[in-house]
């Protein structure tokens, strides 16, 4: 050791903690296995102790532990010492004890690090053994003469084993008492001690392996007879325990063994319910030896593959099998149920671990069926095990692709020798039965015998070309590889015949093999191609239509033999039928495939034929017509081909065109989408010639969906098709088409014709770039006009609080709809011209602001949006600095403006349709008015400063006390509404004060309206949320003492939204509360702690005295005028009701789902 007390062995084999005993344990079994200890010392000291350990723990763990160190303790003791603590363990393994069980482990830990060499005996003396006299058995001994024997071997094996006499007596200790002795202990027929004695086989296998050769076979077998035999136990854990402790045994001799393993399996399992266990345990051994820590050096199962498909065969095909398919079957044993499908899959792993040599003896069984029936569901099972042994030899390691080719070759030529071998008849008492592995039925009476192999041959046939096209399909050929090429030529005679075959499956299967041999680099396949082709034809004339997979199969080999083979010659009359068959098909979703597939190669060939027309006709009408998105996908690819590939005319042409441009008002949305995609492919590949012929037709058609269609992904893709036609246009084009666009951005009557004309201006410009300047003048007239003409409408019409689509009840909806559009074009197309002259930005004469700040309070939130996002451009184009006294009151940047800015900014965060974009805009541009207020505040200008509290009305739904929901009365809310903390704290007397004042009290209100609300809003935390981001946002650019005077107002905000208690169950209240608490930690790391507690304390107080006042005044209020204090108290109780009824349906709801979820 070196040193350390933890590590110490002696300290710690009785240390007080489990943990370090255990850890003791395994310590000294590393010491003893470097070889540090003599035998003597570990025999003499350390086994007295580890018998201890195993003998009287009562710790599960630390006899285990104990148990792993003697085994390796057991490696290094010499003779003596390691068979009398065998001798002690067995003997007390036999006894009726509750502890025999750690007992028989000791055993087994024992016997697994055996290591006397004994192969070194020699055969004489061996056979001296064998004619010595044989031990006493021990069933007859006393207990004196087996102490001493046991003794008396101890002295014959005292010294080190390293002559032959002491070889010799170890190996007939072995021999005459280890080996007999506890082989008789396993035979014995105890179900009570079977979960003890069975475990004892996994040690037998390593002291059996280090005795001779001749030796060693005769004790493996009566250890696997007796194993085998344990399986015809009637309990199911005694043989699942068998079963493990054989996969131990079999991993520990190795492969070479395995046919005798099968062989006694086979001797003991031999009927009725014991075929099913010997199939079962068969395929468990199969499983663990070809597993990945095993298949290395035991996958080779050569040796033992003809009883092994024997077994397979028997629970697949044989009477096993259909004893168990018969009705009112019922069987006890649990291996019965699912050993058909263990049977097809220890043909699977056969056909996995096989060398090429052996691959017919697992397909000699499936022939011997093939001989015997042509019953439909045996023939199935036939598929069924061929697939299973295609999978096998796939994935095979031991066989190369050339070998795989070799074994499809044979099976689809039928020239494997197997094949040609008919089974051996044999007569036996008056009845024929063929040297199978399997009689399927006995007869009971004489009958002749029939040959079906004929019938059934064809499946052989099936199972090559399925193995082919799987090698190709997993890509396991090198067709640079010059062996492999030589392997495949004769694959095009072997596939070519099997199209003439009359069985469906091979068709199918024989023509996708044609379908990749003739991509292959192959001498022989060009001479193939028209005999291919002509014998597809004559299959799909056969079949008149294509509803089958044969037709369908045939098909697609067409089309993969068209592209493969450039030179095919292809028949006018061919490809006329071949057009004629596929054009019923293009719009049937299970069969498009083929025919879209086959058109597709015709159209890469340019093969031409009247009838093409027709088609194509057909696939355009498609391509609009069908719901099917891949398949107007598929018709798109194919109809622009054959216009850009085919003889057009020009007549031809013009129709195809105006097909196109009609269908853009097709009825369905997915058709104009289509025909959409369609013309972006035509607009930017044809040439511009082309192009110019058709950019009216076009311009035209194009401007009508951007204008009158529904749908905004159609007029979205309008417009980048204008975009992209507009580009394509020459400069007389352009110059025409701007010109026209300019006269229907005059027409005043016709607002939606303005609309468009705008748009199209603000599509157009960024491709004229600097040659657009030109038209800015009469553009920005035109803009500058049309939101005067909306923004005058909108004064008319509705006050500012209107801030959703609610005009005038006689007003015509389409002549709003027609209005809003026109405001929203203007103000998007004057965005898109200062992005591209930034300069106009801040040329205020030139940019229509008045109206512009009066669309930001338009009913329609599109328009809302397009103004605030262009007055936020502004803000970002121009540094935040104080607002100049000279500017006049309607300058954008000026202090009354800036002041009437963040009104109809919150008057925003009112509406019902505030969204998330929309919320951060408006937080953006608050943002920049604050820093303009807050760099004013730095000044002397503001002393003066006055503004109208009022809130547009707003404060009459505010909530008359912080904490809880006010009265109903209007006026007595509208005074409550002012914060109470004392006005020499506040600083409402500058421009910045007033507008935390003013949001502070947004937010207030904005909770207040939620905890009245019947039914409330889905996005009412937008308004509160985005206020408290701008208060966040504001304390990050303020400086400590601008943010110490403006704290009670952010305060007000932050008390309550985080004291609506009333509001926790609603999940958006969450959120807001979340980011309100970020506010707090950055106030308080701002402020410091103390400084912002002292404020809420302020807080906390005037929100009491105010609700105490409001008591005081109700009570004033029922002794003045009862009659209103019992309206208004019937409407709290009436809101109260509903609340509950509320909250109560979304708890029944959120039970339902969540029982819905349960099943």
């Amino acid at each position: 050791m070196d040193g350390r007390r933890e590590d110490d062995v002696f300290l710690n084999l009785y240390h007080l903690q489990a943990g370090q005993r255990s850890k003791a344990l395994r310590n000294l079994g590393d010491i003893c296995e470097t070889g540090a200890i003599s035998s003597k010392t570990v025999a003499d000291i350390f086994v007295p102790i580890l018998n201890g350990f195993i003998i009287r723990s009562s710790n599960q763990a630390q006899a285990d532990q104990a148990i792993a160190t003697f085994g390796k303790v057991a490696k290094h003791l010499e003779w003596s010492a390691y068979f009398a603590a065998w001798r002690r363990y067995m003997t007390l393994a036999k006894l009726k004890s509750n502890t025999n069980k750690a007992y028989a482990r000791t055993v087994v830990a024992i016997l697994d690090n055996f290591h006397f060499p004994l192969e070194e005996v020699s055969e004489v003396e061996v056979a001296e053994v064998t004619t010595a006299p044989e031990a006493v058995p021990e069933e007859l001994e006393t207990e004196e003469g087996g102490a001493e024997a046991e003794e008396e071997e101890g002295r014959r094996a005292e010294e080190p084993v390293q002559t032959p006499i002491d070889r010799l007596q170890i190996y007939k200790t072995v021999t005459r008492q280890v080996l007999p002795e506890l082989l008789r202990f396993m035979e014995s027929r105890d179900e009570v001690t079977d979960k003890l004695r069975i475990p004892l086989a996994v040690g037998i296998p390593q002291v059996a392996l280090h005795l001779p050769t001749s030796e060693r076979s005769a004790q493996i077998s009566k250890l696997l007879t007796i194993l085998a035999q344990t399986f015809r136990s009637k309990s199911t854990d005694v043989r699942y325990l068998c079963r493990d402790t054989l996969f131990k045994v079999i991993a520990t001799l190795g492969s070479e063994y395995l046919p005798m393993l099968v062989t006694e399996l086979k001797l003991a399992l031999t009927r009725g319910p014991h075929l099913h266990i010997l199939a079962s345990v068969v395929h468990g051994i199969l499983k663990h030896i070809t597993a990945p820590e095993h298949a290395d050096r035991m996958g080779n199962l050569d040796g033992c593959v003809d009883p092994i498909a024997g077994i397979a065969t028997e629970v697949v095909f044989g009477e096993s099998a259909a004893n168990v398919q018969a009705d009112g079957f019922r069987s006890g044993v649990k291996e019965v149920a699912g050993s058909a499908a263990r049977g097809q899959e220890i043909f699977t792993l056969l056909a996995k671990h096989l060398s090429p040599g052996r691959i017919n003896r697992v397909l000699e069984p499936v022939r011997g069926i093939m001989h015997e029936t042509v019953q439909l569901r045996t023939m199935n099972l036939v598929d069924e095990v061929l697939r299973r042994i295609a999978t096998g030899l796939n994935a095979n390691s031991r066989l190369t692709p050339q070998d795989v080719l070799v074994i499809s070759h044979s099976l689809i030529t039928q020239n494997a020798k197997f094949l040609q071998q008919a089974p051996r008849l044999k007569q036996k008492g008056g009845k024929v039965h063929r040297d199978v592995a399997v009689d399927l039925k006995v007869q009971r009476v004489p009958a002749r015998v029939s040959d079906h192999y004929t019938t059934n041959s064809f499946r052989f046939v099936t199972f090559g070309l399925d193995l082919f096209l799987t090698t190709f399909k997993n890509n396991r050929l090198d067709m640079k590889h010059p062996e492999v090429i030589s392997r495949l030529e004769p694959f095009v005679s072997a596939v070519g015949n099997s199209l003439y075959s009359t069985e469906s499956k091979v068709l199918v299967l024989g023509m996708r093999a044609t379908a990749v041999i003739v991509r292959c680099p192959l001498k022989t396949v060009d001479p193939a191609v028209p005999a291919f082709f002509k014998q597809i034809m004559s299959i799909i004339q056969r079949s008149g239509n294509t509803d089958s997979e044969v037709a369908q199969t045939a098909l697609k080999t067409l089309a993969a033999v068209l592209d493969s083979r450039p030179d095919a010659e292809v028949k006018e009359s061919d490809l006329t039928l071949l057009l004629s068959l596929i054009q019923p098909d293009l719009e049937e979703t299970g069969k498009q495939d083929a025919p879209f597939s086959l058109l597709q190669s015709i159209l890469t060939r340019k093969l031409l034929v009247p009838e093409m027309y027709d088609a194509m006709d057909r696939v355009a009408e498609i391509m609009v017509t069908n719901q099917s998105s891949k398949t107007q996908g598929f018709c798109r690819d194919l109809y622009y081909l054959f216009i850009t590939d085919y003889p057009q005319g020009k007549a031809r042409m013009k129709t195809s065109m105006e097909f196109l441009a009609r269908n853009l008002a097709y009825v369905h949305e997915s058709g104009r989408k289509s025909v959409m995609e369609m013309l972006n492919r035509v607009i930017e590949s044809f040439k511009q010639d082309l192009v110019a012929q058709y950019s009216n037709l076009y311009f035209l058609a194009l401007v009508m969906v951007l204008a009158n269609d529904e749908s905004n992904k159609c007029r979205e893709m309008a417009a980048n098709l204008l975009g992209t036609l507009f580009e394509r246009m020459d400069t007389e084009q352009r110059t025409s088409t701007m010109a026209l666009i300019q006269t229907w951005s005059k027409e005043g009557s016709k607002p939606q014709l303005r609309g468009v004309a705008l748009q199209l201006f603000g599509l157009f410009l960024p491709v004229l770039a600097q040659d657009g300047k030109s038209y800015l003048r009469d553009l920005l007239k035109d803009i500058k006009s049309a939101l005067q003409s909306v923004a005058a409408e909108f004064q008319e019409g509705g006050s500012e609080e209107d801030v959703e689509m609610n005009g005038p009840a006689d007003e015509p909806q389409e002549k709003r709809s027609q209005e809003w559009q026109l405001a929203h074009q203007a103000l998007t197309t004057l965005a898109k011209v200062t992005r591209l002259f930034p300069d106009l930005l801040t040329d205020f004469k030139r940019i229509p602001w008045a109206p512009i700040l009066v669309l930001m309070n338009y009913p329609h939130a599109s328009v809302r949006l397009a103004a605030t996002r262009f007055q936020g451009a502004l803000f970002a184009a121009v540094p935040a600095a104080i607002p100049d006294r000279d500017l006049p009151s309607d300058h954008p940047l000026s202090l009354p403006c800036m002041i009437e800015e963040v009104k109809l900014l919150s008057i925003q965060l009112r509406s019902e349709t505030l969204d998330a974009p929309s919320g951060l805009q408006i937080v953006k541009n608050l943002f920049y008015i604050g820093r303009c207020l807050y760099l004013h505040d730095g000044t002397k200008m503001n002393v003066t400063f006055e503004v109208d509290s009022d809130l547009e009305g707003e404060e009459t739904e505010e909530e008359a006390v912080w904490g809880g929901v006010g009265d109903s009365d209007e006026d007595d809310m509208l005074r409550r509404a002012k914060p109470a903390i004392p006005s020499t704290k506040r600083a409402s007397g500058t421009p910045l004060g007033w507008m935390f004042s003013y949001l502070s009290r947004g937010a207030r209100i904005a909770l207040h309206e939620r905890q009245v609300a019947q039914e409330p809003r889905s996005n009412w935390t937008e308004r509160p949320a985005s206020i408290v981001r701008w208060f966040a946002a504001m304390v990050s650019q303020m400086d400590l003492d601008a943010t110490e005077k403006y704290l009670p107002d952010m305060i007000g905000a932050i008390h309550r939204i985080v004291s609506a208690t009333k509001l926790k169950d609603d999940s958006q209240y969450g959120e807001l509360k979340t980011l309100t608490l970020e506010l707090q930690q950055l106030l308080q790391e701002k402020v410091g702690g103390t400084k912002y507690s002292y404020s809420y304390s302020e807080a906390q107080q005037a929100a009491g005295e105010a609700k105490t006042e409001r008591k005081e005044k109700e009570m004033e209020k029922a002794i003045h005028d009862p009659a209103a204090f019992a309206k208004r108290r019937h409407q709290k109780e009436s809101l109260k009701r509903q609340g509950k009824k509320r909250k109560a349906a979304a708890a029944l709801k959120g039970r339902d789902h969540k029982k819905y979820r349960a099943w």
